[in-house]
């Protein structure tokens, strides 16, 4: 009996070693009906087997002179490994596994403004940018490290893990003149930037009160403010822009590029795949408790194929 699965493919550029991983997850096991071709302008690739078709296009192109081949062993994950010409110059950072704004593609005194009316954010004070560590630095320090940084080591000081500066309880604080930059956010101090922090007060689901972060411009909402120190404050990515020098155009990007990003990131880090997106905003009438949400899965539903085939947000 002919199964009614379709053709999966998954691709990932290896940028430090010059490949494509393709896997191609077929509906059943390979045979002689099994090709895989290339285009001619070998941007993309088409598989088919027993009469089923399925193209992908590839984040790079592929070698001149290289023919892709299918082995011979039957199996129903067909892997090829295929060797790129040249990565693309307008290729999404994404792509190359960046973060969107990450410290390293920043320069001192990059111009950052407000999405909404275009009018400044960060000051010229702002002269180093620094990528924040992985979630889990403070826990791997405190159980991997054998050298740890110095730390109060008088009696009266114990083992408190906010006192030893590496523990889980401990935090990374931005100082003057000085951004810290995750994948959504970055984080840095009031008097660097021009916004001001309003306390809202606590709704029915609040934990707490909640600290937003406005254009002093505009009054637009463009991030947040630490609950346990509002001089430090948090701007989205996406409700910003940005450019190095007076000469390059701004850039900006949309909010889903950071989510996907975000859980991108939290699948390698983590190993999860399955997650439940909720909104922020406590003032709709709609949500009526924590249970309501988007369920965003990082695998495939198909019951039969699940365990072996996985594919990007």
């Amino acid at each position: 009996m002919k199964s009614s699965f379709p053709i999966y493919i998954y691709a990932e550029l290896l940028p430090n070693i010059g490949l494509i991983t393709v896997i191609a997850g077929l509906p059943s096991d390979s045979n002689d009906t099994t090709t895989v071709t290339l285009s001619s302008d070998r941007e993309s690739l088409s598989v088919a087997h027993e009469g089923r078709f399925a193209d992908l296009k590839l984040p790079a192109p592929v070698r001149d002179g290289f023919v892709p081949g299918v082995d011979v062993k039957s199996t129903r994950n067909v892997s090829l490994r295929l060797p790129i010409a040249h990565i693309p110059n307008d290729l999404d950072p994404l792509e190359l596994g960046d973060a969107l704004w990450s410290a390293s593609s920043m320069i001192p005194y990059t111009q950052v403004a407000c999405r909404y009316c275009h009018a400044p954010i960060v000051k010229e004070s702002v002269e180093t940018w620094k990528d924040l560590p992985s979630e889990n630095w403070a826990e791997m320090m405190d159980f991997w490290h054998c050298h740890k940084p110095d730390a109060d080591r008088s009696p009266e000081s114990g083992h408190n893990s906010f006192r030893k500066g590496y523990g889980a309880a401990s935090s990374i604080e931005p100082t003057p003149g000085v951004a810290l930059v995750d994948i959504m956010c970055f984080h840095l101090l009031q008097a660097d930037c021009y916004v001001e922090a309003n306390v809202n007060p606590a709704q029915e689901n609040d934990q707490e009160p909640q600290h937003s972060v406005r254009c002093t411009s505009c009054k637009q909402s463009i991030g947040a403010a630490s609950n346990i120190d509002p001089e430090q404050v948090k701007l989205y990515k996406w409700e910003i822009r940005l450019r190095k020098d007076s000469s390059m155009t701004w850039g900006e990007h949309p909010e889903q590029k950071f989510i996907s990003a975000q859980l991108l990131s939290m699948i390698e880090s983590q190993g999860v795949r399955r997650f439940v997106v909720h909104d922020t905003d406590n003032n709709r009438e709609d949500r009526e408790d924590d249970s309501t949400g988007i369920l965003v899965s990082g695998a495939s539903d198909d019951h039969e194929s699940k365990k072996d085939r996985a594919k990007h947000v």
